[in-house]
Formats: structure tokens, C-alpha cells, sequence
């Protein structure tokens, strides 16, 4: 689904499919590791909640914007702000129904954003050496 077309469901998971310098890095190295998928992979991830009457989303990124209040890693805000933020990216993102503990998410708010190399983190995770990935402190999305 579309996130302009977002109906009251009270989760949703959205992907973001973009072309931007942290994508393609993503793009190659899954490329690498998994030959077998496609091109369309997701360089984020957010989760849309609403709660108290009103969407929220929830993400986390290196990317802060001082102008609206947003520091980089854990955070949440409106709906109508992440319109107003991603207007020319907005259609990047596609959102699925899910349901799942979102409290788990408040917990997580004000945590950094975890810095590090794409490669690393792929290495990592696809080959469960833990050892290979630097310590870091933070989320990632």
C-alpha cells in the first residue's frame, strides 16, 4: 500500500526503496552475499503506529533536522511531519499491515543511530561472526 493511501489500521511496517549513496551500498553488498535477490531491496525502514488518535512513525537514522526539532537515531513524530519532511521521497515507500509490541519501540527512543560500514553490518549478519562487526552503540533501522 501506497503511505498516502494509509487507512486506521493501528501498525503498519513501511520499506523504502531509494536510490540514495547508503542504498546502492546496500543494493551491492546483498547483491554479493544473496546473487539470488532481486533489485528491489529496502534501504529503511520505519513503523507507522497510531496511537492516541493520531499516525506516528517511528525510525531510526543518522540523519537529524534540526529545523523540525529531529535529532539523528530513535525517534518518533507525526505523520504529517514525515509528509512534510519526505515530500519528494515519498513515494519510495510501501507499507504492509503488521502487528507487533510497539511499546518495544518507545523503548527504544532517544537510543543513537548505530554508525558503521554497510559491509560490515552485511557481513555480519550473513554470516552470524559477531567478531567481524565492530562494537557499536545504537540502532540501526
Amino acid at each position: 500500500m501506497a503511505i498516502k493511501e494509509l487507512k486506521n489500521h493501528k501498525m503498519w511496517i513501511g520499506l523504502q526503496f531509494s536510490d540514495s549513496l547508503i542504498a546502492k551500498q546496500i543494493k551491492k553488498y546483498t547483491k554479493i552475499y544473496y546473487p539470488e535477490v532481486g533489485d528491489r531491496i529496502a534501504s529503511h525502514v520505519i513503523a507507522v503506529i497510531y496511537h492516541h488518535r493520531k499516525f506516528y512513525v517511528y525510525e531510526s537514522t543518522i540523519a537529524e533536522n534540526k529545523k523540525e526539532g529531529l535529532n539523528s537515531g530513535c525517534r518518533h513524530y507525526p505523520l504529517k511531519k514525515f509528509f512534510k519532511l519526505e515530500e519528494n521521497a515519498i513515494n519510495q515507500y510501501v507499507l504492509y499491515p503488521i502487528n507487533f509490541n510497539f511499546e518495544i519501540l518507545d523503548k527504544n527512543l532517544g537510543n543513537a543511530y548505530a554508525y558503521g560500514q554497510i559491509k560490515d553490518l552485511m557481513l555480519s549478519a550473513t554470516f552470524k561472526r559477531k567478531k567481524t562487526m565492530p562494537d557499536r552503540v545504537g540502532k540501526i533501522c
